[in-house]
């Protein structure tokens, strides 16, 4: 079946970022979201590790976030397909703020116990997957063809919430537990809001033929398993995931151990803000003149050969440093992948294909996550990314064997 350009579409691709005002209001709602995401989900690790004393626990609470990623994203997927993006997504942004304001009112009473803590990894990560996956299949019907443009801006985006939400975090969580959630909360709201003023359609017509789920998710598969390069830069991605899966909880270990305080534990974080935004910024531009695939394949090698300069970063600073250099490489290679993929993805299967490669990565993530937690728990963070260094080198010289990606044509959006 071929799929053509509605008129929708083409009538969005005139428009300058600047000037679209529904994508204005889905990038600025989203930007005070994932601000008060950053600055709580720092916090979350050293509430669990305050609670409970064990890296392992906060590993274990990371990888049970990511479980409904696993568990539903194909269903979310066509989901995000079959039925009304926006109400989705809607939905899934006040469950998120009730969730949030669940802990804000558990510490404020001190009720806060590590099961609660479970649960909500556990909500939270259900509502995000349908947001996220129908936030996604929306972006192009927002953007026409502006859409690399919208995911480096959106990445940079993230980079700014990186750099400040941490550190501010970790202040409010200085001066009361309960802050950073409360903030957290009210970013949900916000974002609620700026949804609701949206004017775009999120979706094409669909047929009113009857939903089959299982049909449906076979199609998703079927569409990104046939296509050589984007069936491997996903599995690359996948390989990449289980590396970082938990990061952050590597850096606290690593600067715990060199006796960091909590405002210099998000230091680091803020530092490697700078990085995003940079990489993010570059991104867009790279895309116009470097080949996707030699995108992806260079920012697999750089990132391998940076990772083991943790083992010898002398304080907070140097692995700020570090970081930063990773999530500008990252940022470049997110910029270049995910507009690729977009743009060769037809509307009609956007929400499905983009959940089977976030299947791919998240499915991943809770092993590496709870691998990570043990590891840091038994042999301390300097094994820990040594071992996992091997795991980077691997996966770049896997993706050095693939003639589909080092030849993989450029596409122009």
């Amino acid at each position: 079946m071929m799929y053509y350009m509605k008129e929708n579409e083409l009538a969005v691709e005139e428009k300058s970022l600047w000037r679209n005002r529904d994508y204005l209001l889905l990038w600025s709602g989203q930007a005070i979201s994932s601000f008060g995401s950053q600055a709580s989900h720092i916090i979350l690790p050293l509430l669990i590790l305050d609670i409970t004393h064990s890296a392992a626990q906060a590993g274990f609470v990371g990888a049970f976030s990511v479980i409904p990623y696993v568990v539903l994203s194909l269903f979310a997927g066509s989901f995000a397909d079959r039925f009304n993006r926006k109400k989705l997504m809607l939905f899934c942004e006040i469950g998120r703020a009730i969730v949030s304001g669940s802990i804000l009112l558990a510490i404020f009473f001190h009720s806060i116990s590590i099961l609660q803590i479970y649960l909500v990894a556990l909500f939270e990560g259900i509502f995000f997957v349908f947001f996220d996956i129908a936030e996604i299949a929306s972006i192009k019907l927002i953007v026409g063809n502006k859409v690399s443009a919208a995911t480096a801006q959106e990445n940079a985006t993230d980079g700014f919430a990186s750099l400040f939400g941490p550190s501010i975090g970790t202040i409010l969580y200085q001066m009361n537990r309960s802050l950073p959630f409360l903030l957290d909360t009210v970013s949900y709201i916000v974002s609620f809001f700026s949804l609701l003023s949206i004017k775009t359609e999120f979706q094409e017509e669909r047929d009113d033929s009857k939903p089959n789920l299982l049909k449906e998710i076979k199609e998703g598969i079927s569409w990104l398993l046939h296509h050589k390069v984007l069936r491997i830069m996903s599995l690359l991605n996948a390989g990449t995931a289980f590396i970082f899966s938990d990061l952050i909880l590597i850096l606290i270990i690593l600067a715990k151990e060199q006796h960091a305080t909590p405002l210099e534990i998000g230091t680091i974080i803020s530092i490697s803000g700078i990085g995003s935004i940079i990489g993010s910024v570059i991104g867009s531009k790279v895309k116009k003149r470097v080949s996707p695939g030699q995108v992806v394949l260079g920012s697999c090698w750089v990132m391998a050969l940076l990772w083991p300069l943790y083992i010898f970063a002398p304080n907070f600073i140097f692995i700020g440093l570090i970081t930063a250099l990773l999530f500008c490489i990252n940022s470049i290679w997110v910029v270049v992948q995910i507009s690729y993929r977009l743009s060769l993805v037809p509307d009609e299967l956007q929400g499905r294909v983009n959940s089977v490669h976030r299947f791919l990565v998240y499915s991943i993530i809770p092993l590496g996550m709870a691998m990570t937690g043990v590891m840091l728990q038994s042999l301390g963070a300097k094994t820990t990314i040594f071992i996992l260094f091997f795991g980077l080198l691997a996966i770049a010289i896997a993706g050095s064997f693939s003639k589909e990606l080092r030849h993989a044509p450029m596409v122009r959006v």
